[in-house]
């Protein structure tokens, strides 16, 4: 693994002991980040680590390059998260870069669900989720966001400001010897914010947010795309939809949330109803 100088950034390496359990085998971590102390706190899958990388500068700034780089052994299992939602700041002129890079081994299982990013007024921000999973390995992978204006309610402001823009890349691959590997998904949106903030059909539902979650899984498609969407047509003030990824026996769905509480619903749900199904149990969940 290698980051470019001056970027901040979490690499980390699991790998699986002899009894079955994932433990971190390597790890770096530089400012912003900061890695908690790993938790087993699934009885279904006593193996599978959960990992919380928190972030210790309130968010994303303007000019500022962070990198998150993950991989994972073979046979390990990781659910990797946020601590909660990050905040990406009010910026003048420039934007802020997000790079996730994770590589699943044969036999692994990553979960990379982290709490959906907060785009504050003006904020700019690119970024790019790439996961090389090895044939047999099976991933879930989440990439959300939601607009939000802490002083929308300040009589002095005038209301609700937009966002500027965000550029965001979710890629999926196998490998097949180039860096890249060979693409199985890919899911690219470039928003402007007052598109967004006007709830253009077909962009936005206005003032709320989006996410996207990709399963990756050699079993049963069909089935994965039928749990997904029985678990998120319950949720109130959420359009969503599943479908299979073409040839790759996985699936991939897309929320949209009229706000902050119905996205982080539907995503918790969706990721629910994908765990369940790859392990045959439901994940224990615990407030951050």
């Amino acid at each position: 693994m290698s980051t470019a100088p001056g970027v901040g950034r979490a690499e980390i390496e699991l790998a699986r002991d002899p009894a079955g359990r994932t433990f971190i085998a390597r790890q770096r971590i530089a400012y912003p980040f900061h890695l908690t102390r790993p938790f087993y706190r699934d009885a279904h899958t006593p193996g599978l680590l959960t990992v919380y990388l928190q972030s210790v500068s309130g968010g994303l700034y303007e000019g500022e390059r962070v990198a998150i780089e993950v991989r994972a052994g073979a046979g390990s299992q990781v659910h990797l998260t946020s601590q909660g939602s990050t905040v990406v700041h009010t910026m003048t002129t420039g934007e802020a870069h997000q790079n996730v890079a994770i590589e699943a081994a044969a036999g692994s299982l990553v979960e990379y669900v982290p709490d959906p990013l907060i785009m504050f007024p003006g904020a700019r921000l690119i970024s790019r989720v790439s996961v090389v999973a090895a044939e047999g390995a099976r991933a879930i992978v989440a990439d959300a966001f939601h607009s939000h204006d802490p002083w929308a309610h300040d009589p002095r402001g005038g209301g609700a400001r937009p966002f500027a823009r965000l550029t965001s890349e979710l890629r999926v691959a196998r490998p097949d010897g180039r860096s890249d590997g060979r693409l199985v998904c890919l899911d690219r949106i470039d928003i402007d914010g007052r598109a967004w903030a006007a709830g253009t059909p077909g962009i936005a539902t206005s003032g709320g947010g989006q996410a996207s979650l990709v399963v990756l899984d050699p079993g049963d498609p069909a089935a994965l795309v039928q749990c997904l969407a029985a678990a998120l047509a319950p949720i109130p003030n959420l359009y969503a939809g599943a479908s299979v990824i073409p040839g790759e026996g996985g699936a991939w769905t897309r929320l949209l949330a009229g706000d902050g509480i119905a996205l982080r619903a539907g995503l918790t749900a969706a990721w629910v109803a994908a765990r369940t199904h790859l392990t045959g149990a439901p994940p224990a969940l615990h407030r951050k």
